[in-house]
């Protein structure tokens, strides 16, 4: 190379610097537009059936309570509340200020439409079972909710926190038969309304009618399935967040990770011999070295063998030293050759791919136990499941309020989410008992022995991991903050200009 075309080390650190800025600043802050990865694409934006893409639903909706970004459960629509000395009855006053985006004022009836239209069987919404615990929900007069309760449910507010709980629109509801797919027939109550919905991308544009605008006026959520195509679309400046960006995203100055409460785990269905045998099901457990799980998974993670996190939990479940291959052998299982396929069942995606031919390898190589893979799309993967459910199947669980019982009742028998049937009347009545006391260190015991029940005595589920945060964002955003369910306030989010 002649001495005219060299490049010195430091101008070259100072020119990819200046690549990686034009990057950072590529069509957003211009344009005003912030865009972020949504993973899967929606069925519905109808925030009573529960499965709508959630950062959407938080930041065009709003509950009585939110969850805030140290955790604490606070008011939102209520301005005050107040609850009975037995603590089976709670009475709530709303805030009179609260319009949705075409202008209708908010109302205590409407909040008792969407808890009515919740638990409603006509709904059919899956979560349903939240709500179970209410006797009576009524509107004494036009800002006040009355809620009395068939038990105590100490964590109440937590509980309406929850975007299923959020007031509905019943006028416009019997109007529209697309409501929940054409956001032109909706109305919405947070700093966002949905502007339109097309070809995998969702539109968001300010609420005139907000009284805490946000400070960025539109929001693009963008369905990117797979993780690497995420990834480029943010290096092409295409997107400004990108959660799980796969593991060569690893490598850039942007990645970051946040504490997720999402619990990785296969649950057990009772329809196979294996997974009717306890200690069969043990071995399975036993013979999965967690700690192997990095070298084939590119998710950030924590190892687990408990249904709940250490961030709302304090016990932990552990076991004795035991050999899964003998344990197998003692079984009484059989001759392994002669039983059915074994199948394992997983939504498509390159991690969660990753994930099943890690346990497939892991339990021929150490329990010569043969298993079948099969997956099929998120969308199709539940409706699939819900008819006739795999011997064991991929499964995830996220904190869906802030209260370890948002994941023991996945497993409770009445609980609808709860596709597998496992059905164990002493967790039942563990649970139940830990849903209503309101002593924490009680609390704890009660979920712990129900621990023990649903991982070992009885399994439900293998736990495997909780799931770490990845997730790149652009370096000119400021007011970017995750509260530990992950829920992530637009309002604050603003573009850095110098």
């Amino acid at each position: 190379m002649s001495a005219k075309t060299q490049v010195r080390p430091g101008l070259l650190s100072l020119v990819l610097g200046l690549i990686h800025l034009a990057l950072s600043t590529f069509g957003s802050a211009d344009s005003g537009s912030f865009n972020f990865r949504l993973n899967f694409e929606p069925s519905t934006l109808d925030w009573t059936y529960g499965d709508t893409p959630i950062l959407v639903t938080l930041n065009t909706m709003r509950g009585l309570f939110r969850v805030d970004e140290s955790g604490s459960v606070i008011a939102d629509l209520v301005q005050s509340y107040k609850k009975s000395p037995d603590e089976k009855t709670w009475n709530f006053k709303l805030r009179p200020e609260i319009k949705w985006s075409d202008g209708v004022t908010l109302t205590a009836q409407q909040i008792v439409d969407g808890i009515e239209r919740l638990r409603s069987p006509q709904t059919g919404s899956t979560y349903s079972h939240f709500v179970s615990g209410i006797d009576k929900i009524s509107a004494p007069s036009g800002l006040e909710v009355e809620i009395r309760l068939k038990r105590k449910i100490p964590f109440l507010p937590s509980l309406l926190s929850h975007w299923v709980t959020y007031p509905v629109r019943n006028d416009i509801i019997a109007k529209y038969k697309d409501y929940g797919t054409a956001p032109s027939h909706m109305a919405f109550l947070g700093p966002y309304k949905v502007d339109s919905w097309n070809n995998g991308e969702i539109a968001l544009a300010v609420n005139p009618y907000n009284l805490d605008p946000p400070l960025i006026k539109n929001i693009k959520a963008i369905v990117v399935t797979e993780d690497e195509t995420a990834f480029n679309l943010y290096q092409s400046g295409k997107l400004d967040f990108v959660t799980d960006p796969g593991i060569s995203a690893k490598s850039h100055p942007d990645y970051r990770v946040r504490k997720t409460p999402i619990l990785y785990f296969i649950a057990v269905t009772k329809n196979h011999p294996i997974t009717q045998n306890v200690k069969a099901l043990q071995a399975l457990s036993l013979a999965l070295n967690r700690y192997e799980i990095s070298k084939v998974h590119s998710v950030e993670h924590r190892i687990t063998f408990d249904i709940c996190p250490p961030d709302f939990c304090k016990h932990r479940f552990s076991v004795n030293d035991i050999q899964a291959k003998e344990l197998l052998q003692s079984s009484g299982i059989g001759d392994l050759a002669q039983l059915p396929p074994l199948t394992l069942y997983y939504f498509e995606n390159s991690s969660m791919r990753d994930l099943a031919q890690w346990v497939q390898s892991q339990w021929k190589s150490k329990l010569g136990v043969q298993v079948v893979l099969e997956s099929t799309d998120v969308k199709s993967y539940w409706a699939k499941m819900s008819k006739k459910p795999s011997p064991l199947f991929l499964n995830s669980k996220g904190a869906s309020y802030q209260d370890p019982h948002t994941y023991f009742e996945l497993f409770e028998s009445t609980n609808p989410q709860n596709v597998g049937k496992w059905n164990d009347a002493t967790y039942d009545r563990l649970i139940q008992a830990a849903s209503q006391e309101v002593s924490s260190e009680k609390r704890d015991e009660l979920y712990a022995r129900a621990t023990t029940r649903a991982v070992w005595e009885n399994p439900a589920l293998i736990p495997l991991y909780f799931k770490g945060g990845p997730y790149l964002i652009r370096p000119n955003i400021d007011g970017f903050k995750s509260n530990p369910l992950t829920g992530i306030d637009f309002r604050p989010l603003k573009w850095r200009t110098h």
